[in-house]
């Protein structure tokens, strides 16, 4: 007696690598968070050549409109102005008040941060009221102050 043929199932795997920051931003939304900004300001540890290659800024200029444009902040730029300006970033800044130690810094990042982030708005809020900057939003959506969303606490900022 032979065994009845045994009832079989093929299993196929479909397996895409892809960069962890599209991942996150396509699973949060990103692109409609940021639909409406004027400004968007991104982070990296160090701004170097891998920051472009999938990691968060190279993420965050992906899937910001054209137009709006993107800053990141950086413990150390490590890019020329000419790459990360062809990259379509419109700034690259230290967060560092100067020629600073690695430890001390990482012990006082989120104030250098939240520092550097209320000088960056404070100069763009200026430039937008001396009429420097033009305010681009999409024609279906009112321009209020909570549509100009900037990517992080923008409480830090005084009207």
């Amino acid at each position: 007696m032979t065994a009845p043929p045994a009832a079989g199932f093929r299993i196929r795997r479909v397996v895409e690598l892809v960069p962890g920051a599209d991942l996150i931003a396509v699973v949060l939304g990103f692109s409609s968070v940021v639909v409406d900004s004027d400004l968007v300001i991104t982070g990296e540890g160090r701004f170097d050549s891998q920051s472009l290659d999938g990691k968060v800024p190279a993420a965050v200029r992906q899937f910001v409109h054209a137009h709006v444009p993107v800053v990141v902040l950086a413990g150390k730029v490590n890019l020329s102005r000419e790459v990360w300006k062809d990259a379509g970033f419109a700034a690259a800044l230290s967060v560092a008040p100067g020629p600073v130690p690695l430890e001390a810094m990482l012990k006082d990042v989120l104030k250098l941060v939240e520092t550097a982030s209320f000088h960056l708005v404070r100069i763009w809020e200026t430039g937008l009221r001396a009429g420097n900057l033009s305010r681009q939003t999409s024609s279906d959506v009112a321009g209020t102050e909570s549509q100009r969303a900037l990517c992080f606490r923008t409480d830090a900022v005084d009207a």
